[in-house]
């Protein structure tokens, strides 16, 4: 299987869309008083732009799927085999901004650290997330280890003790351009929340990737 990069075409159709009213005219009216409304906040709340926000217009998005084409028109694919999924959002939580979370898939699988935040606000939409990630191509998914092998590699070679579970695989997004690995991931619960961790491991060699402690003493 042939690695797929995404090359600087997203990057010209980022800037060819920043300029343009995508959604706007979306035919929906609502109320602008009412707190259900993008949950009342104005886009003024937030005047400085943020470290990862990558656009900004007057476009109104009314719900998640308004969010998701938003998203989409301004991170255009050169192929179909990256998709955004919906995994987060404020829906249930008025007192904040109004947010969809988007996670990167590659051939239907997650990427790890590749999140997109597109923010709904009464009169304009912000998105959030690292464009490195289109500088990136994803490793391919040969010559792996057992999941097995991959944990005793890393044990071995770390002198790490914990009982770790298996809980998934995952590609791993490290935040700079390059290539993004295949990894597992497994999970250290003791039922302390100071010594629970989240462990990913490159499912091709064993090495450890990223490491996520529940919490900060």
């Amino acid at each position: 299987m042939k690695k797929a990069l995404v090359t600087g075409l997203v990057l010209a159709s980022f800037i060819f869309a920043a300029g343009c009213n995508l959604i706007g005219a979306s035919g929906k009216t609502q109320d602008e008083s009412s707190p259900d409304f993008n949950h009342g906040y104005s886009i003024s709340v937030k005047s400085e732009k943020g470290m990862r926000e990558i656009r900004r217009s007057d476009d109104i998005v009314h719900d998640a799927d308004e969010a998701l084409k938003y998203l989409q028109d301004s991170f255009k694919y050169p192929d179909k085999i990256y998709t955004y999924v919906l995994t987060d959002t404020s829906d249930d939580d008025p007192g904040a901004y109004m947010w969809y979370k988007f996670t990167v898939f590659y051939e239907n699988i997650p990427v790890e650290n590749s999140d997109f935040t597109v923010i709904a606000f009464t009169d304009g939409t912000i998105v959030e997330g690292r464009i490195e990630f289109f500088r990136c191509t994803q490793a391919d998914r040969i010559n792996l280890l057992s999941k097995e092998d991959a944990l005793d590699t890393y044990l071995k070679n770390s002198g790490d003790t914990r009982n770790y579970v298996y809980l998934d695989e995952h590609y791993y997004f490290s935040g700079v351009a390059g290539e993004n690995p295949y990894i597992y991931i497994y999970r250290y619960d003791c039922g302390d929340i100071l010594e629970n961790t989240t462990l990913y491991l490159n499912a091709q060699t064993g090495e450890m990737v990223g490491m996520r402690p529940d919490a900060i003493d």
